[in-house]
């Protein structure tokens, strides 16, 4: 059954609405409204099956053509230039199809000028190799018996087991690009609607300053506040769906060191760094990767002081050295903290 269905994929049947380029100047040349199809639309070498072949045509669908004359189904070996050749045909005459190959095993069909005129023939591959490009024909006359004829078309053509999967293969890794890039859109879209409503979070528009974009990250440093509390300010930038400043390279580092230097007149800013339960030992909360290399100060880290968390700070020169994780300013509204909210590419 998967071969099946993704065979369906692989050689669905491509129907060409088209015109008979050999109509005489009588005849009046309309826009296709012939259906043909084939079942299965899919032929595997090798493999024994049962092909049928069927065209329909509401005439209702066209009412300019008054009355219906006849239906045929012809075909060609190549579809380049191709010579078609007689099949099948039904006529309003007797209203019955006629067989015209000995290739082809059942035919059947109707003409009903009021409702869905059929024309429908079978034949069983490889017994009767019938494949190439396929050809329903409808004739009929206009309101002032003008000739009218209309066509479609449609390719069968087989292929090797090989083929099939080396498609089915294929098709997999462009459907998995395709979800990737969905999904990929929507989370721009999403996104987009977050960072561009202000009254989503009013707050990240009010109470701090946006950096530019680096490596699909966005920093936001808090304006003056009076009290540093690590958790709080965790949960804070977690509410924007960011977290704390995390410096995972030195090149993050530099743009986020001239940021706050272009910004801050604050003396302390707090990143998401900390040792605390694990003297010594600095990690990110967020992404606990070991052995991150920082910056520091030239006596910093200072071990044993009581103080478990990371900061900018004008007394380290503007590198990183060792803070408390709460601070009180007493009113002095000298400290900040950076969020880093990822954003999507898009």
């Amino acid at each position: 059954m998967l071969i099946i269905s993704l065979c369906v994929l692989y050689l669905a049947s491509q129907v060409h609405a088209g015109v008979d380029l050999i109509a005489s100047d009588d005849e009046q040349l309309l826009n296709t409204k012939v259906h043909v199809n084939v079942t299965p639309p899919y032929i595997i070498i090798g493999l024994a099956t049962e092909v049928t072949v069927q065209c329909t045509f509401r005439r209702v669908e066209l009412p300019s053509m008054i009355s219906i004359v006849s239906l045929v189904i012809a075909r060609a070996n190549q579809t380049d230039q191709p010579l078609f050749h007689d099949l099948v045909s039904i006529d309003d005459v007797d209203g019955h199809a006629h067989n015209l190959s000995q290739d082809v095993n059942v035919v059947s069909g109707s003409i009903d000028n009021n409702g869905e005129s059929t024309l429908q023939l079978k034949f069983r591959y490889p017994d009767s190799n019938l494949t190439g490009l396929f050809k329903c024909v409808v004739s009929g006359f206009d309101q002032i018996g003008k000739p009218v004829t209309e066509d479609a078309f449609i390719e069968v053509l087989p292929t090797s087991v090989t083929d099939l999967f080396e498609f089915i293969q294929t098709a997999k890794s462009n459907i998995s690009a395709l979800e990737k890039t969905v999904n990929q859109m929507q989370k721009c879209i999403d996104k987009f609607v977050v960072y561009n409503k202000s009254e989503t979070f009013p707050s990240l528009a009010s109470d701090f300053y946006a950096s530019d974009l680096f490596q699909d990250h966005r920093y936001y440093l808090t304006k003056g506040i009076e009290i540093f509390n690590y958790t709080e300010a965790q949960s804070e930038c977690e509410r924007f769906e960011g977290y704390l400043l995390e410096i995972d390279s030195q090149d993050e580092f530099l743009f986020v060191q001239n940021f706050i230097l272009k910004i801050s007149t604050n003396k302390s800013v707090w990143t998401g760094a900390t040792d605390d339960g694990h003297e010594g030992f600095w990690v990110n909360q967020h992404d606990a990767r070991a052995g991150l290399s920082f910056d520091w100060y030239r006596t910093q880290p200072s071990p044993g002081l009581g103080s478990h968390c990371q900061c900018f700070s004008i007394w380290y020169d503007w590198k990183l050295g060792v803070c408390y994780c709460y601070y009180d300013s007493k009113q002095r509204f000298d400290a900040s903290y950076v969020c880093e909210i990822p954003e999507p590419k898009c």
